[in-house]
């Protein structure tokens, strides 16, 4: 009955409910523990090796002090400051009872095996639309992740030097135990489920053409924000903050070098998925559920795992107002390593160059024979019923099969979201790196104004704006117009490279999209 109420208060609506579950945990965890829990009882999380009746004693009791260890947990991050104050206290007043080997064993040798636990579980309480419940399993998760982080600790600052190599060696163990592949995958592939995408959340605009989206900056109305709830799962804004919050926990705990490895295990997986993607149609979408959510995980780790200074929260707001430079050196180091390393990879085919408008499929259809009749690919994309109204072409019915495979208005939603997210993740290596990106925009600096153009999707050309504000920024220029002034023979070269073909003979004709940016 104590585990079953102690569940209930930590999805409740009241902070009143909370706070009195926290009493209750306070009471089980502390005043009362030595009344009820018996001499034998293991630690939290061991094996009884007793038999019969006392084996069974010893396991509820086990799991008790579990829940309401892991009901203040779950309340470390919730909304209401005083809540999270007492629950603070609540985990406080625990840890002071074990001795620092004591609370290891109890605690930290448990908080990996946990944690996989919890994580591969929130795919299925995500489906399952049980947002209360999924909200309470995320802040336990990023709960665990505080502990090891000792976020929690309100020791003096003399006990604190004294445990000082002690916590960072259990910090150390517990990121080498995640940044493990064997650890790290399932964590990628369990969050990479939970942040699916909504295609539908991308707003109806126009596309505008690059030098009036570059004039206008940050003043136009229709300027991207990269905090939309976009997610299929995160139903509620609370979710989705919830979410980036445990991430941001989960890049801290694995900190700079084994961030670095776990942001690089992402993008390989995804340019390995690549190979076989459909590019756009009904398999893009299923490509899309299954993947796109690893630039998600990339882009939040990235950003917490480099942040300078020990035991700093990046805040749970929008990161472009709060992201710093990197300046640690060391960090510094690896970081360049790892930007070396998946900065050419990620703004080349085939991910950087997915269909986003009609018009990059009818080019591509030009290009590849996919289609012999264009009028028949714009009209099956703008009927209301699809193949139903499709115009025929010379008399004969259309293939709905090959239309089905080639086109979808959603995929082109979902390669344009799955696009801003790339460049959100180049405009986070650039606020990281400050003037340490140069060396880099020869690579990053056409592809990213490749997609102002007019020709793309909106939501794509919006979030090249604001990349191009976030290099110009890291590069020291006022404006996008004073830095693309400044750097404009990386254009060249990069334009002259497009146009002609290895052998040094032009083609026959501009692609579309350059005639835009000339």
């Amino acid at each position: 009955p104590l585990k079953a109420l102690l569940g209930v208060c930590t999805v409740h609506r009241s902070a009143s409910i909370k706070r009195a579950g926290i009493c209750l945990c306070t009471a089980l965890l502390v005043d009362t523990r030595d009344v009820w829990s018996s001499k034998k009882a293991p630690a939290m999380g061991e094996n009884s090796e007793g038999g019969g009746d006392d084996k069974r004693i010893n396991a509820n009791e086990v799991d008790l002090e579990r829940a309401a260890l892991e009901c203040c947990l779950s309340l470390l991050g919730d909304n209401d400051p005083k809540v999270a104050s007492e629950a603070t206290g609540a985990i406080k007043s625990y840890r002071k009872m074990h001795s620092g080997q004591s609370w290891k064993e109890t605690t930290g040798t448990k908080i990996v095996p946990r944690l996989l636990d919890l994580t591969q579980g929130l795919p299925t309480l995500a489906r399952s639309g049980r947002d209360s419940e999924l909200r309470c399993q995320i802040r336990l998760v990023a709960g665990y992740l505080m502990v090891s982080l000792n976020l929690d600790q309100g020791d003096d600052e003399t006990n604190s030097r004294s445990q000082s190599k002690e916590e960072r060696k259990q910090r150390s163990e517990i990121a080498s135990a995640l940044a493990c592949e064997s650890v790290s995958s399932i964590i990628r592939m369990s969050l990479t489920e939970l942040f699916r995408l909504d295609y539908n959340t991308v707003s109806v605009s126009p596309q505008m053409p690059s030098k009036i989206l570059i004039d206008q900056g940050s003043s136009s109305s229709v300027f991207y924000l990269t905090g939309v709830n976009r997610f299929r799962y995160l139903r509620h804004e609370s979710s989705v903050a919830s979410a980036m919050e445990m991430l941001r926990f989960l890049g801290m705990a694995l900190g700079a070098k084994r961030g670095a490895l776990f942001v690089d295990g992402c993008i390989a997986e995804l340019c390995d998925a690549a190979r076989g993607m459909s590019r756009n149609g009904k398999a893009q979408i299923c490509w899309l559920d299954q993947w796109a959510g690893l630039v998600v995980l990339s882009k939040e780790i990235l950003a917490s795992a480099f942040v300078s200074g020990e035991n700093v929260i990046p805040p749970s707001n929008d990161a472009r107002q709060t992201l710093k430079q990197c300046t640690d050196k060391k960090s510094l180091e690896i970081l360049q390593s790892l930007v070396s390393s998946i900065l050419p990879v990620v703004t080349r085919p085939p991910l950087w160059t997915l269909p986003t408008t009609v018009q990059i499929a009818e080019d591509e259809s030009r290009v590849h024979g996919t289609y012999r009749n264009e009028v028949t690919l714009r009209s099956y994309l703008t009927s209301p019923r699809g193949l139903d109204t499709a115009i025929l072409e010379d008399q004969r019915p259309v293939d709905a099969a090959a239309i089905d495979s080639e086109t979808s208005a959603s995929a082109f939603c979902g390669n344009a979201i799955l696009i801003g997210l790339l460049m959100e993740l180049i405009g986070t290596i650039s606020v990281l790196l400050g003037e340490s990106i140069r060396p880099f925009l020869p690579t990053i600096l056409y592809p990213v104004l490749e997609n102002t153009s007019a020709v793309h999707h909106h939501h794509v050309q919006q979030a090249a704006l604001l990349t191009l504000e976030q290099l110009s920024q890291a590069d020291g220029c006022a404006t996008v117009t004073s830095f693309i002034s400044k750097h404009f023979d990386y254009l060249v070269d990069s334009v002259t490279a497009k146009l002609r073909r290895p052998g040094g003979v032009t083609k026959a004709s501009v692609p579309y999209v350059n005639q835009d940016l000339f």
